[in-house]
């Protein structure tokens, strides 16, 4: 049992802690359901100021639809709410600060002010408190995040709250995405005050809520509401419902726990999933050497689709469910999409899952790093495959034409037994990659001239992606290779890279990952690229954005601000450098900039900067 409870743990703090959740939010409460314990509600990471709570801030207890109405009818008088599922946060004294613990956070007020101002709302009663709300983004704006992190070369945010809790727990702030960032209150720390008390609270903060779902004494209207809600119909992501009593003092009447409050409880949604049998566990090789176990099963339709396999993450997860081949498992789909197995019974002849010591693709034996396994090797034909496709891709090297398979009947035929050995392969190889089945003349000699085609002339912002630097993008990349022209002058930069700092958007850990992980250019650097294209570094390059209506459309203003080498930016922040206004100008654009103390020019400015 003490097993679970730590991964339980590690899994708090992936969630809480690093905004990098590796269990679903099903998969996570399997495990506590089985572990005789309440979550934690995470710790307080070191990268941002440590604040104490000005009341401990506490998670709620949760019900289902067996016992729901038991807490409706103990309450009396009630409200519904939506169960939000995002970054909780409280804004108290002026500061914006997350749940953390529960008694100290982080604070996180330079995010947050993109989004809602702490320091101007004035609390007005005679008690400290704070607003306890929600950090969420709507699935449109999800969709729009997304899209904006592919152009700026950044992996996509895995769902909505991982979105919301990456943008602003973090020092390298995005306003353009921040923009599209919401806050919802709902509820007060520190005052035991009634459900209309604290929407006044809100109003005089200025704050949006969303009204209930249901208010009033009906317990079997209640029952009603809660049973026939369509979670579809809303355009945040949420995991539940939220029952709590209206009355004011109702904490003192109902009483509390270390854990949660008595007064609310949070009515967790059904998985509906079907039960299969385990028949066998594979595993898979990642880019990073990681070992992921993979769960094989009888095929059984779940939503309309046939599901056969699902991931099992590490051997903490499978321990953690007790897991043995031949089990009967329940499978569910989380978030309607991914195939997750949450719970499992005995089988007949049930054998234990042992754990892998070695490699299933080299062999190398394994290192463990908490309840993950790692392949070290440098030679390990998966990695490989991986690395190579990564670098072969459109945004990197843009080498077309050259698929997994290829990369895959190279290594089986002993053509090449490294990234490096496949950029150094040349005429003198034709011969012998000829004769791979399925290669033949055109094949072989279309994948020669792309690699040599490539390597005498690369862009220098690409060949700096094409490293697979963490948090260095295709935008970073890019902000690279405009400031520092050649390889060389990126080298002798390191390792403060001031004007790469001095940049909006660029903070400390991108600049700690280009420090840690330079030697992944150097590696490119002795592979044979013997012309990598250099850009004229601008020293002048400046932040422009535009508010009202141009005689172009935006877009092409935007294209046109960023070959001109300077830095289109859909907002207004302290380091923008000019705000171009046009007909019907926003307010808010306009506002800030005068704030800001930030020039305000006009397109014909506009335009003699783009053409200087």
């Amino acid at each position: 049992m003490s097993e679970i409870k730590d991964y339980l743990n590690q899994q708090d703090a992936l969630y809480y802690d690093n905004d990098q959740p590796e269990l679903t939010d099903e998969e996570y409460d399997a495990l506590v359901a089985r572990s005789d314990t309440e979550s934690s509600l995470g710790s307080v990471s070191n990268n941002f100021e440590r604040v104490k709570h000005i009341s401990r801030v506490k998670s709620l207890n949760k019900t289902n639809k067996d016992n729901v109405k038991s807490f409706i009818e103990k309450f009396r008088d009630i409200v519904i709410e939506l169960k939000y599922d995002g970054l909780t946060l409280v804004l108290e004294e002026g500061k914006a600060v997350t749940r953390g613990n529960g008694i100290e956070g982080e604070d996180i007020t330079a995010a947050v002010s993109y989004i809602i101002d702490p320091s101007t709302i004035e609390f007005t009663k005679d008690k400290t408190y704070g607003i306890r709300g929600e950090i969420v983004i709507t699935a449109r704006s999800f969709d729009i995040i997304n899209s904006l992190r592919i152009q700026k070369g950044f992996d996509k945010f895995k769902n909505p709250r991982n979105a919301a809790a990456g943008l602003v727990r973090t020092k390298d702030l995005d306003p353009e995405m921040l923009d599209l960032v919401s806050f919802i209150p709902h509820g007060i720390v520190g005052l035991d005050i009634s459900y209309e008390d604290a929407n006044q609270i809100y109003k005089e903060a200025g704050l949006y809520y969303n009204p209930p779902l249901y208010e009033g004494s009906s317990h079997d209207r209640a029952m009603e509401v809660i049973l026939e809600f369509n979670r579809d119909s809303v355009q945040y992501d949420i995991d539940g419902l939220v029952i709590k009593c209206i009355r004011e003092n109702s904490l003192a009447e109902f009483g509390e726990t270390e854990h949660h409050p008595n007064n609310a409880v949070a009515y967790k949604f059904e998985n509906v999933g079907k039960w299969t049998t385990l028949y066998k566990i594979t595993w898979q090789v990642g880019r990073t050497g990681k070992i992921t176990p993979v769960a094989h099963f009888t095929p059984i339709d779940l939503d309309g689709s046939t599901v056969s396999k699902s991931t099992l993450h590490n051997m903490g997860y499978i321990n953690g469910l007790g897991l043995h081949l031949g089990d009967r498992v329940y499978v569910i789909k989380s978030k309607e999409i991914i195939p997750a197995i949450i719970d499992c019974w005995p089988g007949i002849g049930r054998c234990e899952i042992s754990t892998p010591t070695i490699c299933p693709d080299c062999g190398l034996e394994l290192e463990e790093d908490g309840a993950n396994l790692f392949c070290r090797s440098t030679d390990c034909k998966s990695k490989i495959v991986a690395r190579l496709s990564f670098m072969l891709s459109r945004d990197a090297l843009d080498m077309k034409g050259i698929s997994d398979e290829t990369i895959v009947k190279l290594l089986d035929n002993n053509i090449i037994s490294c990234v490096n050995d496949f950029f150094k392969l040349n005429e003198d190889h034709l011969e012998s990659i000829k004769s791979i089945p399925g290669m033949g003349e055109i094949n072989s000699k279309y994948l020669l001239n792309t690699i040599k085609s490539r390597i005498n002339t690369v862009p220098l912002d690409k060949y700096i992606y094409a490293a697979g630097m963490p948090l260095i993008g295709k935008k970073v990349s890019k902000e690279i290779a405009g400031l520092y022209g050649n390889m060389l002058n990126v080298y002798m930069a390191g390792p403060h890279f001031d004007k790469l700092m001095a940049l909006e958007g660029i903070g400390p850990s991108i600049i700690e990952s280009l420090n840690t992980n330079i030697g992944m250019i150097r590696d490119l650097d002795g592979v044979g690229f013997t012309s990598v294209e250099p850009l004229v570094p601008r020293p002048e390059q400046k932040s422009i954005c535009i508010t009202g209506t141009l005689s172009q459309d935006r877009f092409s203003f935007e294209r046109r601000i960023t070959l001109a080498g300077h830095r289109w930016t859909n907002s207004v922040t302290k380091k923008t450098d000019f705000l171009v206004m046009g007909r019907e100008p926003g307010s808010t654009k306009v506002d800030k900039a005068i704030k800001y103390g930030i020039p305000i020019i006009d397109e014909e400015e506009l335009e003699a900067m783009l053409n200087a």
